[in-house]
């Protein structure tokens, strides 16, 4: 991860774990209905 004043740029390997903490605050997740994919 790397921040530069106001933009936020994360590696590869970084994606998928940001993408994991970010589903945690999706309300449309929470509701049961699998509209996104999940992770692997």
């Amino acid at each position: 991860m790397k921040i530069s004043g106001n933009i936020i740029s994360i590696n590869e390997k970084g994606r998928l774990i940001v993408r994991n903490i970010a589903m945690k605050f999706d309300p449309v997740l929470k509701t049961g209905n699998q509209v996104y994919s999940k992770t692997v």
